[in-house]
């Protein structure tokens, strides 16, 4: 299972200093990354959803969304994803914002002989 932090909120940058606390403290989940076209816009898109289950079975705890994805480096058995999140405010209108996750995986890739890793 994998873990997941949202880097922004409201499309502002907000967690910088305590990135592995955040991961530390955030529930486990699995994270989907696929291609689609039925988002609405009407061109081939890349999507992620980070679902978190419930403890009844058959039930979702939290489900994020982000569209129009695009996959950072992989290091350490980390990833950045950033994409567009959308929401419905307080007003029920839909907002769309920048998003930016960082995902923690039980994958960790070697860099090649030679090269040392650059922390996230």
């Amino acid at each position: 299972m994998e873990k997941m932090v949202k880097l922004r909120h409201c499309g502002i940058e907000e967690i910088t200093g305590y990135v592995d606390q955040a991961l530390d403290l955030s529930l486990p989940g699995y994270l989907e990354v696929k291609d689609t076209d039925s988002q609405g816009r009407h061109r081939l898109m890349k999507i992620a959803r980070f679902i978190v289950p419930s403890d009844e079975p058959g039930k979702v705890f939290r489900r994020d969304v982000m569209l129009d994805v695009e996959m950072g480096n992989w290091r350490n058995g980390r990833v950045r994803i950033r994409g567009i999140e959308r929401f419905r405010n307080e007003h029920g209108q839909i907002v769309e914002y920048r998003q930016e996750w960082l995902v923690q995986t039980g994958i960790v890739v070697q860099p090649p002989p030679g090269r040392r890793p650059k922390p996230i």
